[in-house]
C-alpha cells in the first residue's frame, strides 16, 4: 500500500462532508489562495484531480467556511525549496511570483498542505521585500492550522503566534 500524504488522507479517506461537519467557527470573510506546491501534487495527487489545476485545496478551504481562489494560477508552481540555499536569488524570485499572484487575486492568506512550501513562502518575505522593494506581509498557513482554528482551538493552540507572519485574521 503506498504512503499517503495528509491531504490525501483528509480528502480521500475522511471526505469533505465529514470534515465540514466538525466546523465550529467557519472562516467567513477570509479569502484564501490554496498553494498546493509541486511535490504535494506530484507524484501523489488526489484521485481524479488534475495535476495542472487541482481543486481539492479550494474545496477544503470552502468546506472550512472560507472563500477560495480557484483560478490562483501559481497553485502548483514549484516554490524553489531546493534552491533556497544553493541559489537563494532564484528561489526568492519564484516565491515573489507566488505571493504576488495571491495579492493580485485579493487573498488574505495562503494555505498549503506542504510544510516546506509553507516555510519557504513565509520565511523569505522580508528578504524579498529588501531585494525587490515590495512590502509583502502575506501570512502562509499549513492546512492543519486552519482546521485547528475552525474546529474550535485557540490561536495559541493552533500555534498562529509561532508563525513568522501571524495569520491574525484567524
Amino acid at each position: 500500500m503506498p504512503i499517503k500524504h495528509m491531504a490525501e488522507v483528509l480528502i480521500e479517506d475522511i471526505g469533505y462532508a465529514e470534515l465540514g461537519s466538525k466546523v465550529k467557527r467557519p472562516l467567513e470573510g477570509i479569502k484564501i489562495a490554496g498553494y498546493v506546491g509541486c511535490q504535494t501534487n506530484r507524484p501523489f495527487g488526489i484521485a481524479g484531480e488534475s495535476f495542472e489545476n487541482p481543486k481539492y485545496l479550494d474545496h477544503l478551504v470552502e468546506t472550512l467556511g472560507s472563500e477560495s481562489i480557484p483560478d490562483y494560477e501559481k497553485k502548483v508552481q514549484c516554490g524553489g525549496g531546493a534552491l533556497a540555499f544553493s541559489e537563494p536569488e532564484k528561489s526568492q524570485e519564484i516565491v515573489k511570483g507566488i505571493i504576488e499572484a495571491a495579492y493580485d487575486h485579493g487573498a488574505d492568506l495562503i494555505v498549503t498542505p506542504c510544510p516546506v512550501c509553507q516555510m519557504n513562502v513565509e520565511v523569505y518575505q522580508d528578504r524579498i521585500n529588501q531585494t525587490y522593494g515590495t512590502q509583502f506581509k502575506m501570512p502562509v498557513a499549513y492546512c492543519s492550522t486552519l482546521m485547528a482554528v475552525v474546529y474550535g482551538r485557540s490561536a495559541k493552540d493552533a500555534a498562529i503566534n509561532g508563525q513568522v507572519i501571524p495569520a491574525k485574521m484567524l
